[in-house]
């Protein structure tokens, strides 16, 4: 007999509806949320006050959705060893996957946050070690939180650890670019030192040129890393710029924009001692965030946004160690909100008010990510915050620009998972296997398969009005917007299937090599092509991520190269010389004396003057 479907009162507030408890429907607030919510309650728009949506959008969404449910059914129907074949739906020059209905993961999917146990077998080993990372985690690690690992073998100093690269490039340490940054002189007015607040000195503010720098930064910066509200902080603008400046928060904000809207339009000139666009305005803003943080124990909102956009501005500068520091510093204090108010116990998002501390946890998430993704550094505990974090809300109708970001946010959840589930070096459990044991080397194969898969699904979901075209070897222009996507895309996609290339690339003379890892490693060299395709298109002018990307594209271009002399694969990258010298040229204007981007153009043209001499 079947079972009656509940009907669900069409009043609920957000607060029930999320819990799934019966609302009374009081007006203004109900009784769960009187009792458990410190009488926060918001109710859906009623029908007369929701915002037309465009009949094709509809039906764009209800698809989705429908998308959605249909794969959370499949795939908690599926045994555990149920995996896709690597192989089943992929040509390396199509990149095409099956619709997301079929098997994707969607935990993994944007838009959903959620981070769920994947479906792979959990005591699957490592295939070879010649490959590098390390065995999938075991049960319990699949289901803890998807951080990047202490110890992980992901960065461009483990690729140059490899034994194919030592081959070409001779010995560095692994952890060669953190010793350069380490060593790195800093030049008094980026100084983390902090001094009296009285003892700061404010520069003139022009008001014409202020308001230029300002449009840059919502232009320019903002819609990358939304935590600032124009209306809001024209407001504070206003009333900073219309008075002398003080040594107090509003000030500082307002000038640490004021930098970075200099910094993303300035042009970087490589015969000059030192590259500092906007820092007369960053020095005394940095000294007020330093003092007021040292010295104060709120829980200003402004105080950790200037922060974060300190933090933003040493990433645009391409100093990762100081962006470092200064987010780890507003990611602590950040992790105060849901201690200090009760109302944020609850999901951040559930009401208009912590909009404000949702997006910004978010974006201090990926910035601290996208750094210890590339530098062994301490982690502040974000991610455990984003665990039972909700994304952030992006208006109705949606702002193109919000959802560019929420894939962003989805995607960077995605590398974490990749990270963990692959490349955890440090997990006793994670021994490498022989190379000859072909029933691990399968097993492995299924876990990049499920994870190509997510990777695929995330694509697959992504809204039609920002979904970018993968397939970008014409060299068409894109939007920055769609270069991060795609970035991101190749990104995962080459990690994914890097251990493949490295084991094809480290065989001896004569070894016979599987069809599957062959493929795999096709398609590990695919997504690094695609990734040099793009890459321009983010590096237009800096930004706050320009040392990771620029990292990237150091590892890209050294994969292609050693799969070029190998005899397996050196047929699928005949165009090498001018995929290095698209490399150099990258990397060569951004690589100022001292800066590690130095050594990385070092080791470049080290790449290819060995390359055209030996081979």
């Amino acid at each position: 007999m079947e079972t009656q479907k509940r009907k669900r009162t069409a009043v609920a507030c957000h607060y029930c509806r999320r819990r799934k408890r019966k609302c009374d429907g009081r007006q203004p607030v109900c009784t769960l949320c009187e009792e458990a919510n410190n009488s926060e309650c918001e109710y859906p728009a009623t029908e007369e006050h929701k915002r037309s949506i465009p009949v094709d959008q509809t039906s764009d969404i209800l698809s989705r959705l429908q998308r959605l449910e249909q794969s959370f059914s499949h795939f908690a129907s599926l045994p555990p060893t149920s995996h896709p074949q690597p192989d089943d739906h992929y040509t390396p020059t199509s990149h095409t996957y099956p619709p997301p209905s079929q098997n994707p993961s969607p935990e993994s999917a944007f838009p959903s946050p959620g981070n769920g146990p994947l479906s792979v077998d959990p005591s699957l080993p490592f295939p070879s070690a010649a490959a590098t990372p390390a065995a999938p985690p075991t049960e319990p690690c699949i289901t803890a939180p998807m951080a990047i690992p202490m110890s992980h073998s992901t960065t461009t100093g483990s690729l140059l650890q490899s034994r194919a690269a030592k081959a070409l490039l001779g010995d560095y340490p692994s952890d060669v670019f953190l010793r350069v940054e380490s060593k790195r002189s800093l030049p008094e007015p980026l100084s983390l030192t902090p001094i009296p607040l009285s003892q700061i000195v404010f520069p003139d503010i022009d008001a014409e040129a202020a308001s230029s720098l300002v449009d840059n930064f919502f232009d320019l910066v903002n819609p990358q890393h939304p935590i600032l509200d124009r209306d809001d902080f024209e407001h504070i603008y206003r009333d900073v710029v219309g008075s002398p400046l003080q040594a107090d928060l509003r000030s500082a904000l307002v000038l640490v924009v004021l930098a970075l809207g200099r910094a993303a339009v300035g042009t970087p000139d490589l015969t000059r001692d030192g590259w500092l666009p906007g820092v007369e305005m960053f020095t005394p803003a940095l000294q007020v965030l330093l003092g007021m943080w040292f010295n104060s124990f709120g829980d200003s909102i402004l105080l950790l946004q200037g922060l974060y956009l300190a933090a933003l501005y040493y990433s645009y500068l391409s100093r990762p160690l100081q962006a470092w520091r200064l987010v780890h510093m507003a990611s602590t204090s950040i992790q105060h909100y849901p201690i200090r108010h009760r109302s944020m116990r609850q999901p951040l998002e559930e009401t208009h008010t912590h909009q404000p501390v949702t997006r910004l946890c978010w974006a201090i998430f990926v910035l601290e990510c996208d750094i210890i993704a590339e530098h062994h550094l301490p982690r502040s505990g974000i991610d455990q915050v984003i665990e039972n974090l909700p994304f952030p809300r992006c208006g109705n109708p949606p702002d193109p620009a919000l959802l560019s970001w929420l894939a962003d946010l989805s995607a960077r959840r995605l590398l974490n998972r990749i990270h963990h589930v692959m490349y955890d070096t440090a997990s006793p459990t994670n021994a490498p296997a022989t190379a000859a044991d072909a029933t691990a080397a399968d097993a492995f194969a299924s876990v990049s398969a499920e994870l190509s898969h997510q990777l695929g699904a995330w694509y697959d979901l992504l809204p039609s009005a920002i979904k970018p075209n993968l397939h970008n070897a014409s060299g068409s222009p894109l939007s920055v917007d769609e270069a991060i996507m795609v970035l991101r895309y190749h990104a995962a996609g080459d990690i994914i299937f890097r251990p493949f290339l490295h084991q094809v690339c480290g065989m001896e003379g004569g070894a016979v090599v599987g069809e599957v890892v062959v493929e795999n490693a096709k398609r590990c060299l695919g997504h690094c092509r695609g990734y040099l395709d793009v890459v321009e298109f983010r590096l237009k002018g800096s930004c706050g991520s320009l040392e990771i990307v620029l990292h990237s594209t150091l590892a890209v271009i050294l994969l292609l190269t050693l799969a070029s002399l190998s005899p397996v694969l050196a047929e699928a990258v005949p165009e090498i010389d001018a995929l290095q010298i698209r490399a150099i040229s990258l990397v060569e204007k951004w690589a100022f004396p001292g800066w590690s981007i130095e050594s990385m153009l070092s080791i470049l043209r080290t790449m290819r003057s060995k390359y055209q001499i030996l081979y």
